[in-house]
């Protein structure tokens, strides 16, 4: 039987009071986002909504103004800044563009660079069948949302899939110059992590220098299981990756002795 009270052993409780309940306003706020609303509560309902003090919940909404999360402007209330909505991370369906599918504004990529190159030994160990040396084509290209910058994006490609790809059709993302070109691709890994923008990125995502980003690594795999695509992503800080449906693993059994 729980027995319902209240325990801290930190060191400023009132401080943590207010981190819990600034998560729980960036949360809601991603969760309005999703709903196509951009605008929060106004104070006298969020301080009903989450038990708080006006002074708890100004303090709240200040600092999710200094983390750049939201403005608060006198007659307009406290609105999100950014692009907050969940993006899907699974393949599009068939025939669906990458934009349609995570319900962005389609953008034409910016190709940097388009060619040939020696795969380095780490990318050799990622692509299967590729040997250090061996040509693969690095597709290094800037991903567009309308008319904004979201990504840096560099691909690496083993040179028989490349050798299908059609350059002129490069006009929408990755998924549907593969499927242009007749390429199966059937799962993907990916590892995301907390990164800050250098001073080649920064312009090219139309940021500052020193600013947050999402550095993505990403392997396509094709329908007999190799890996033969490398991606390497800088994104905007804003983007959101929806990750659902992640089975827990099963405990791994010893094969049975012989």
């Amino acid at each position: 039987m729980h027995a319902w009270g209240s325990r801290s052993d930190e060191d400023d409780p009132q401080d943590k009071t207010l981190r819990r309940l600034q998560d729980l306003i960036r949360f809601e706020m991603v969760s309005r986002a999703d709903e196509g609303r951009a605008r929060l509560p106004n104070e006298p309902l969020l301080m009903r909504t989450y038990d708080a003090s006006r002074d708890t919940v100004r303090e709240a909404l200040r600092r999710l103004v200094e983390a750049g999360l939201v403005l608060r402007r006198p007659g307009l209330g406290t609105l999100a800044i950014g692009d907050q909505r969940k993006l899907p991370t699974d393949l599009p369906p068939p025939r669906t563009p990458l934009a349609e599918h995570v319900g962005a504004v389609p953008g034409r990529p910016r190709v940097l660079f388009w060619g040939l190159v020696p795969a380095r030994p780490v990318v050799a160990r990622e692509l299967d069948g590729v040997e250090t040396g061996d040509p693969c084509l690095c597709v290094d290209y800037v991903l567009v949302r309308g008319d904004q910058p979201v990504g840096v994006v560099t691909n690496y490609l083993r040179a028989g899939e490349a050798s299908l790809l059609d350059e002129t059709a490069f006009d929408s993302d990755l998924y549907a110059l593969l499927e242009h070109a007749g390429i199966g691709f059937d799962a993907f890994d990916v590892a995301v992590q907390a990164s800050r923008a250098d001073r080649s990125v920064a312009p090219l995502l139309d940021v500052e220098a020193g600013e947050p980003v999402l550095w993505l690594e990403q392997t396509l795999r094709n329908g007999e299981g190799e890996v033969f695509g490398l991606a390497l992503c800088h994104f905007q800080r804003e983007l959101r990756l929806d990750f659902v449906g992640i089975s827990r693993t099963r405990r791994r059994t010893a094969p049975p002795e012989v």
